[in-house]
């Protein structure tokens, strides 16, 4: 949220110091472009001033007419002359509320003879304040659109990167898959559902995650970080539902459970299916592979095999298991017994 903050303090900021450096500019523009008109009213007021002269000493007003009209073209609007007691003696052009006015004295041999007006609208000047208007608007816009842009950008970016370090320090935790297979060539529904409701049971108490149905079979899978007790809670799990499944739903399970790494999660679901197919009915294999002494010896042993499970698994030592040991067993009956009550 800071990163964010501090983004959006940022962007706002350069965004203002260009809007503003932009203004700048622009009104720089406009104040030498006002400059320049007035400069050229300046000079035609002179030349005015000089042509006129001789008219005025001949009183000739027809003359004066005639350069005054001679004189008016853009951007200035009207034009005038004057004596020297300020009577006006042409005018050229309209009055259009021009904002710019210019007086200038006609002189000649320091004698005042009177004075030329010129009135004028400064349009470039005022055409370059909308343009610098409009810019600028579309500049805050455009920023305006960029920030938004970059902020909603910003906790994608965040999000990502967060994910990418939790990747990152994720360690590649163990895992135990329990598959059980139904034995029976045709379940009723009713003994499936029998069945699944078991094992709904089974993996919210021992904090499994079930998948499957009964077609393809099913799948308990246990990620406790204690390995010695995760694999114990795989093994009680998978005696209970092998001791459970025939007195409860009538059915005949064959189990295989197989202990590997999350990031091999995919060879470790192949293994487990694997072992299930080819246990015996009411049985469980277990791969001797990673296999902790402890649980080996918590287990009653009924015969021990060797199966290929593939070209690119090679060949393993399996346990064959029915039941615990009595001790263990009997604990394990115990808590059955107990849920059943």
């Amino acid at each position: 949220m800071r990163s964010r903050a501090l983004v959006f303090r940022s962007l706002l900021a350069l965004s203002a110091a260009l809007l503003l450096q932009f203004a700048v500019l622009l009104g720089l523009l406009a104040h030498v472009t006002q400059e320049q008109t007035r400069a050229e009213m300046e000079h035609r007021a002179a030349a005015l001033a000089a042509a006129v002269t001789p008219a005025l000493l001949g009183h000739d007003l027809v003359g004066l007419q005639v350069l005054g009209l001679s004189f008016l073209h853009p951007p200035l609007s009207r034009l005038s002359v004057s004596d020297a007691r300020g009577e006006t003696l042409t005018m050229a052009g309209k009055d259009e509320r021009a904002r710019r006015h210019l007086q200038r004295a006609i002189v000649e041999q320091g004698q005042l003879l009177g004075y030329v007006h010129l009135d004028w609208d400064d349009t470039t000047s005022d055409q370059l304040a909308g343009r610098c208007l409009s810019s600028i608007a579309l500049l805050a816009l455009i920023d305006l659109g960029l920030l938004a842009f970059a902020l909603l950008a910003l906790p994608r970016r965040q999000s990502s990167a967060a994910a990418s370090t939790t990747q990152a320090a994720r360690p590649d935790t163990d895992l135990s898959r329990l598959h059980l297979r139904i034995d029976d060539p045709q379940p009723t529904p009713e003994t499936a559902g029998a069945l699944e409701d078991l094992l709904f049971h089974l993996a919210e108490e021992s904090g499994s995650v079930l998948t499957g149905n009964g077609q393809h079979g099913y799948a308990l899978e246990f990620s406790q970080e204690n390995r010695v007790e995760r694999q114990w809670q795989a093994l009680q799990c998978c005696i209970a539902a092998l001791t459970l499944a025939p007195s409860r739903c009538g059915l005949n399970l064959r189990a295989g459970l197989a202990h590997g790494r999350q990031s091999t999660r995919g060879e470790l679901c192949e293994r487990s299916q694997r072992l299930s197919h080819s246990a015996p009915s009411g049985h469980a294999l277990l791969d001797e592979q990673d296999m902790l002494p402890l649980l080996a010896q918590r287990a009653v042993i009924a015969q021990k095999v060797r199966m290929e499970l593939g070209s690119d698994m090679g060949v393993h030592k399996l346990l064959c298991v029915q039941r615990l040991q009595p001790e263990y067993q009997s604990l394990l009956d115990r808590r059955l017994d107990g849920r059943a009550g």
